[in-house]
């Protein structure tokens, strides 16, 4: 369980000739008996193939993690994703998706869609929403980003940068995860 902590910031400027020290209290978050953190991830980048005329990888999933961090059970849980216009629902998805589980206090779970990107011209950032509901009052909502890289198509310069680590930070009632994290830039 999460409890009060103490820490001591110091400051020191101008050579030691300023100084200021105080103690601040770390609050625990409030337990409400009904509440839910949500995640969101997807690829950080899927790479047009020219040789099939569309994106790998095919399918690829965007998906909500759901972790009930209140006192009560979370039901009727459920997603809906409003996909970016570059990116499309694979046949026989659905925008709004039941968890399908109820979920206990400190338990997760997760919602997904299958999706593939529709070619684009050049490269491109596609921006996906989506938004949880619970019991019919409480909604969280988080987005993503893939970014649909087209190659050059000779071999002139072109430089393209890709960010790729966490999007999301989760307090887990004890510890920050994924603790520690990284993250990469690729430059192609």
């Amino acid at each position: 369980m999460f409890s009060d902590r103490r820490i001591r910031v110091e400051f020191v400027g101008a050579g030691a000739l300023q100084q200021c020290q105080a103690d601040v209290v770390v609050a625990p978050p409030p337990v409400l008996p009904s509440d839910f953190v949500l995640g969101c991830s997807a690829p950080d980048t899927i790479i047009f193939k020219r040789a099939i005329s569309a994106y790998e990888p095919a399918p690829f999933l965007i998906r909500a993690e759901i972790t009930n961090t209140g006192s009560t059970t979370l039901s009727d849980v459920r997603g809906t994703l409003a996909p970016a216009p570059e990116i499309a629902l694979e046949s026989g998805e659905s925008l709004t998706k039941p968890l399908g589980v109820d979920l206990g206090p400190g338990q997760s779970a997760s919602i997904a869609w299958n999706c593939r990107g529709v070619p684009q011209s050049g490269t491109t950032i596609a921006r996906s929403t989506i938004r949880v509901e619970s019991d019919g009052a409480l909604v969280r909502q988080c987005g993503v980003e893939t970014v649909l890289y087209h190659p050059p198509t000779d071999d002139s310069a072109d430089i393209s940068i890709a960010c790729i680590g966490p999007d999301t930070i989760r307090f887990n009632g004890a510890v920050w995860e994924p603790n520690p994290f990284s993250y990469t830039v690729r430059i192609t």
